[in-house]
């Protein structure tokens, strides 16, 4: 493909200005990550600038098709790497053979992943990592690390969800590279084994803090080298996720104003729909366990717009997931439009002045109720951790006996505690409590009442409840795909899904 001289490389420059590929420095891949427990999804990552939401969806249908998932549980998203061929047309597009050989690599890794799916553990880290704002704002230099280990404590494979452009390696550069990217999962795969999936976060102004070096690719192998050490160096302090994930998702219709890209669709440069003036942009809420929650965006959220979302959240660990399920532009606040930052260059590639706002309306009532439910979670395995160990210390000082007057004595003391420190009202409760204090109010009764109907789910032989359900892929989308890699370790694949034990008895709702 690169000898016809038609590969152009986007995000630099004006239509074809900077030139075609002219070679290949390190290979552009799809890696991908499998999860399940009680809900599924797929996250597959293509180094590339940008997918376009027909790209996306020739994904989405094929793998749906052989694995029965729906689209909403198969997310795809780009590295944004400036050294790929450009699939949006807005840069001189790229061969419609490299286009169906990325989407047929692609369909066939995260298939092949979802097949190898096996028993995990996940866990998940946080740390932070040097990067800059081209905006003269704080750096979002938050990190989010997972990581899915077998039965024996082998790593499946890790994912890395931080914020900054892939833009070490200059507009001068012609060779398809995924620049700093490859160096950061060549580090932590020296380390484990397995392959890594990076997902770009809110990187609309995030820029690259990478160190010096002889050359732009040095530079870059260095930047990647030290984000991966970052990363391997969380993972020792790593906590392990509980058994259940969630996913939910909705579409919103987002105004198009910028005369420049309606003109580029009117003249059919664009590989996206922007007709009526309006464009579907898909979101996404995730949620594994009480520990991570995660929200897509298709497009490049700014800094300010990434803060404000997750603010709606409440785990510990708090991702954005960038440029995926599309490519849009810039997501810029309102509040920043067109302030003389960076010389407004990301409202020149935005679709209009409300996208930012738009979208965080989208996402507020998409994430309230699922966010919610797990800060209610996070709340009742406090409280429950607070009062094994009560319990514990009594058994072991005075028997079964002194054990007894921990409920009465010391539960109504935590739930006062935890009460005071939060902005939600925490009580036990039970529908046959010795304690009339404990007894439930209509709303907790009628829910109480709910649950006792309700059958309790039986445990699936051979899977534990601290499990998932994780599998990896990894192949090349450069023109010769690579036969995709497996991590070592893992067992045959298998269907078993993650079986999830209810809690009852706590009463916890937002005050």
């Amino acid at each position: 493909m690169l000898a016809a001289g038609d590969v152009h490389m986007g995000g630099y420059g004006l239509w074809t200005s900077r030139g075609s590929a002219t070679g290949v420095h390190d290979p552009l891949t799809v890696q991908i990550l499998c999860l399940e427990a009680g809900d599924a999804v797929c996250i597959a990552v293509v180094d590339s600038l940008g997918l376009p939401a027909p790209v996306i969806r020739e994904i989405q249908n094929e793998v749906a098709g052989r694995t029965g998932l729906a689209a909403m549980q198969i997310l795809i998203a780009a590295t944004h790497t400036h050294a790929a061929p450009d699939l949006l047309g807005l840069w001189g597009g790229a061969p419609d053979a490299y286009r169906s050989l990325l989407i047929a690599t692609t369909a066939d890794a995260v298939t092949a992943a979802w097949q190898a799916r096996d028993q995990a553990t996940l866990v998940h880290a946080n740390a932070r990592a040097p990067s800059k704002n081209r905006r003269s704002w704080d750096p979002d230099d938050l990190m989010a690390v997972l990581e899915a280990r077998n039965a024996t404590g082998g790593v499946i494979a890790t994912l890395v969800n931080f914020a900054a452009h892939p833009v070490v390696t200059p507009m001068s550069n012609l060779q398809l590279s995924s620049d700093y990217v490859q160096g950061l999962r060549d580090a932590i795969h020296t380390e484990t084994g397995a392959p890594v999936v990076f997902v770009n976060g809110a990187l609309g102004d995030a820029s690259p803090a990478a160190p010096e070096g002889a050359t732009r690719f040095e530079r870059a192998e260095r930047y990647g080298h030290a984000l991966g050490s970052i990363a391997l160096a969380a993972l020792q302090e790593a906590t392990p996720i509980q058994p259940r994930l969630s996913i939910v998702s909705t579409t919103v219709s987002l105004t198009v104003e910028n005369r420049v890209l309606r003109f580029a669709n009117w003249l059919g440069l664009l590989a996206q729909s922007m007709d009526g003036g309006v464009v579907a942009a898909p979101l996404t809420y995730l949620s594994l366990g009480n520990s991570v929650e995660a929200v897509s965006l298709p497009g490049e959220a700014l800094a300010g717009l990434g803060r404000e979302i997750r603010e709606t959240l409440h785990a510990p660990s708090r991702m954005i997931l960038g440029l995926t399920g599309g490519s849009l532009g810039y997501f810029v606040p309102e509040s920043e439009w067109e302030t003389g930052r960076n010389d407004d260059y990301e409202e020149t590639l935005a679709l209009s002045r409300t996208t930012a706002s738009e979208l965080l309306a989208a996402t507020r009532p998409l994430t309230h109720l699922p966010s919610l439910e797990l800060r209610g979670r996070m709340l009742a395995t406090q409280l429950t951790g607070r009062l094994r160990s009560s319990l514990m210390r009594a058994m072991q000082s005075g028997g079964p006996a002194s054990a007894v007057g921990v409920c009465a004595i010391e539960a109504p003391v935590h739930t006062a505690a935890i009460t005071a420190d939060t902005d939600w009202s925490v009580s036990r409760i039970s529908l046959r409590a010795r304690n009339p204090n404990a007894a439930p109010d209509a709303w907790a009764r009628t829910h109480l009442s709910a649950w006792e109907n309700v059958e309790a789910p039986r445990q699936v032989s051979g899977l534990e409840d601290h499990e998932f359900m994780a599998a990896d892929r990894a192949a090349s989308a450069t023109g010769l795909p690579d036969l995709p890699r497996e991590a070592p370790g893992r067992g045959r694949p298998h269907g078993h899904r993650g079986a999830l034990s209810r809690r009852s008895g706590d009463g916890l709702r937002p005050r």
